[in-house]
Order: structure tokens, then sequence, then C-alpha cells
């Protein structure tokens, strides 16, 4: 899947900026990320993540937004995004671009 998701993202960079996961959501693709949490709506201090984890907001508009989230040594990239099964698609579209182990849902996406 991974494979598929890097081909269409190299047809979306042929007419716009090669850094979409970075505009959107903060997160670099220089970094290898233990896991990519999609939350529609959920943020990592909505479930009090920031009691037992340092969370660093990266971007954060009126739908969507990035975070990154850190304990002993293990790299979430986090990104909030609006709800909607298109929605969802479009923005993990853009994460393609990421270097992650896992990928995680939390919430209504999961279903």
């Amino acid at each position: 899947m991974k494979e598929k998701m890097k081909r269409i993202m190299d047809r979306l960079h042929q007419y716009n900026s090669s850094d979409m996961a970075f505009l959107a959501f903060g997160l670099s693709k220089e970094i290898e990320y233990d896991a990519l949490v999609v939350a529609p709506s959920y943020t990592p201090y909505k479930l009090k993540m920031d009691q037992y984890c340092r969370v660093t907001t990266l971007q954060e508009g009126a739908y969507i937004a990035g975070y990154l989230v850190e304990k002993d040594g293990i790299k979430i990239a986090w990104i909030k995004i609006g709800s909607s099964d298109a929605n969802c698609i479009d923005h993990i579209a853009v994460c393609a671009e990421l270097n992650f182990k896992k990928m995680v849902f939390i919430g209504a996406v999961g279903a």
C-alpha cells in the first residue's frame, strides 16, 4: 500500500509542494516516527497525554493539526483531521511522504 501511496504523491508533487505533510501538519519527512496517529477530532491534549508524554504542537488550523508526542525515545506523529472518509483519505495520502513504522487510528476513523 505504501508504494501505491508514494506513486499518488509523486503525481501530486508535479503540481504542488513536495513538503505537503510539513505544510499541513508541521511534520518533517526527515524524522523516522515510530507511529503515525490519525485522529479525527482528538488531540493528544484532549486525551490528557501531556500528563505522561512531551507533546509539541507543530501546526494548528481550524480543522487540522499536527503534534509530536515523545516519551522514552519514542516519537509519534499525531494528526488531527476533520471527519469524513474522503477527508481521511486525502490527509493520509499527504502523510505518505512521511517515514513511519505503524499507523494507528483513534476514534470514529477506526470504524
